[in-house]
C-alpha cells in the first residue's frame, strides 16, 4: 500500500493500471435503508480515469482513449503534463485518486449523500456524492446516474472550502457493499 508521500510520486501509467485492475469492468452494489435509494449500483470502466484525473482539463480536444493508449504506451508521463499551465488545478486529483482504492476497497465509505437540487448547482449534474475530509481537505466523488439505480463516476476535485458541504443534501447511511 502507498503511503500518501509515495502517492504524489506516481506516473499516470501506473494510476491508470491499478483503476484498470481493480475498477475497470466491475460493479459495486450498495444498499441502504433510505427507501428512494434502497440499492443502488456504481459501475466502472476504464474511460473514466481520464476525467477523474482531470486530463480533459488539458487535453481538450482529443478523446480520452486516445489519451489513455498514448499514457499505456508510455507517450505521455506525469512529467509531460506538470509542464502544461493547467496541471495546478488538476494536480490535487492525480495525488488524491487512491481515493477509490482506500474508501471503496480497504475502508469502505459509511454513507452517500443524495444531492438536493438546492446543492446541485453546476454543470456536472450529479445526483450522488461520496466525501472523504483528511487534513484541512474534502475529496469529493461525484456520480451521475444514467440508469434505473446504476450511477457512473463522473468526476473527483479536492476543496479547501469548509463551506462545501452539500447542507440540502441527504446523507444516507450504507448497510452492507458487495463488488461483481
Amino acid at each position: 500500500m502507498l503511503g500518501d508521500s509515495d502517492i504524489s510520486k506516481r506516473e499516470l501509467k501506473n494510476i491508470c493500471e491499478s483503476y484498470n485492475r481493480l475498477f475497470s469492468g466491475r460493479t459495486l452494489l450498495i444498499h441502504t435503508s433510505y427507501v428512494n435509494l434502497d440499492t443502488f449500483y456504481i459501475k466502472f470502466d476504464s474511460n473514466q480515469i481520464f476525467h477523474l484525473l482531470g486530463l480533459h482539463k488539458i487535453y481538450e480536444s482529443r478523446k480520452s482513449h486516445e489519451i489513455l493508449s498514448s499514457i499505456m504506451n508510455d507517450e505521455i508521463v506525469r512529467k509531460d503534463i506538470e509542464r502544461n499551465k493547467a496541471y495546478g488545478s488538476i494536480k490535487e486529483r492525480i495525488d488524491s485518486i487512491d481515493i477509490f482504492r482506500r474508501k471503496f476497497i480497504d475502508d469502505p465509505f459509511t454513507e452517500v449523500i443524495l444531492v438536493n437540487k438546492t446543492d446541485n448547482r453546476n454543470s456536472m449534474r450529479l445526483n450522488l456524492v461520496f466525501k472523504d475530509e483528511r487534513r484541512s481537505r474534502k475529496i469529493i466523488i461525484g456520480l451521475r446516474k444514467i440508469h434505473d439505480s446504476v450511477y457512473v463516476p463522473v468526476t473527483l476535485f479536492v476543496t479547501k472550502n469548509r463551506n462545501f458541504d452539500y447542507a440540502h443534501s441527504k446523507r444516507i447511511k450504507m448497510d452492507e457493499l458487495s463488488w461483481f
